[in-house]
């Protein structure tokens, strides 16, 4: 029997739209006959008027769809087994405490929170609601990201692992009041890009075969905007002493990626690259010394979202208050390096935003 899993969705940006798109094909055109996915209510803080309009131009003007202009009113939607929160940084948290506390089941954007306190916040309150809840580091599940690790962890493509270099860095054009340039909506490049280039560090190092769980030595450096203080360059260096390994993240909002090696994976034998942007991979090029290049390459219909979408489904209909893949221990490790770049780099953001929220 196909499980269907029916989705409420908080806020109409565009990452909603792409996430909502992806759910709107159809599970079975791309091979998955075990669960299907329905969107039930859409909510938008602005008016019901845009998230009808979201509906027709996303949906395809699906009348069982309810609309919505109260997140609340969402939550308490007895048709919603599961929220996807889409909206802003800094409404992340007090949303996914508010969709727990619903009773929902809770799949949010990264950054799940502003730190690492907030975040281990939600994950208690999920654990004691026994509801399942999730970082949304939707690229863990691309299919191409497992063939990469296999192709470095066992089949050794490029020798032992040396050294990674992974960037996210996009020249958006400086505007105070836009979000990403905004200390009040939790702005800046980490949080917003750089947890990308740390899932390929994490994926490659902290599970490598040879690593044992063993955690990383980390060094960390910012560079701020005069105008509004939040991070424009960000980078953390980690050494994996079990690996003999050094891995450097680093994400700017002023500078592009390199285009054909934003992720270059070094080995005694030979390098892997990922071009940019390393948010959505396609494919990689493995250059081994004296051969010629090989791509492998990956299949993405839609935006790639429902990779994820099906993982929490299946989790969901099994049970399960976790997904391995994307556990919350690791969103928590890596939302906890985050915070020690931006207290050793000086950027905080306005106390109310960073204050736990009592129950």
């Amino acid at each position: 029997m196909v499980y269907t899993l029916k989705w409420g969705i908080v806020a109409t940006g565009w990452i909603s739209s792409k996430f909502v798109g992806d759910l709107m094909l159809e599970a079975a055109a791309r091979g998955v006959t075990d669960v299907r996915h329905k969107v039930v209510a859409i909510s938008s803080s602005s008016s019901v008027e845009r998230c009808k309009a979201f509906i027709d131009e996303i949906c395809g003007g699906d009348p069982s769809i309810t609309a919505y202009n109260d997140f609340g009113a969402l939550m308490s939607d007895p048709e919603v087994d599961v929220v996807y929160i889409g909206a802003p940084n800094q409404t992340h948290y007090p949303l996914a405490l508010q969709a727990l506390h619903s009773g929902k089941h809770v799949l949010c954007e990264k950054p799940a929170a502003l730190n690492a306190a907030q975040l281990r916040h939600v994950v208690e309150l999920a654990a004691r609601k026994q509801r399942f809840f999730m970082e949304g580091q939707w690229i863990r599940f691309f299919p191409l990201f497992a063939q990469l690790q296999k192709d470095v962890h066992e089949h050794k493509v490029i020798g032992r692992l040396e050294r990674i270099y992974a960037d996210l860095s996009i020249n958006f054009p400086f505007d105070a009041k836009h979000r990403l340039f905004d200390p009040l909506q939790g702005g800046g490049a980490m949080l917003d890009l750089g947890l990308y280039p740390w899932i390929y560090i994490q994926k490659l190092c902290a599970e490598h075969p040879d690593n044992h769980g063993a955690l990383p030595r980390v060094v960390t450096s910012m560079q701020k905007t005069k105008e509004t203080g939040v991070d424009r360059h960000t980078a953390f260096v980690s050494q994996w002493d079990a690996l003999g390994v050094e891995a450097v993240a680093t994400c700017s909002l002023s500078l592009d990626s390199a285009p054909d090696s934003a992720v270059r994976i070094q080995g005694t034998e030979g390098e892997i690259l990922i071009a940019a942007p390393c948010f959505r991979p396609t494919e990689y090029t493995i250059a081994r010394s004296g051969e010629p290049p090989r791509v492998v390459t990956g299949e993405l219909a839609g935006h790639g979202l429902y990779y994820e979408a099906d993982a929490v489904a299946r989790a969901i209909r099994d049970g399960r208050l976790v997904e391995d893949v994307c556990p919350p221990d690791e969103s928590l490790l890596l939302l906890g390096y985050m915070d020690r770049a931006r207290a050793e780099g000086g950027l905080a953001y306005p106390a109310e935003l960073e204050a736990l929220i009592a129950e």
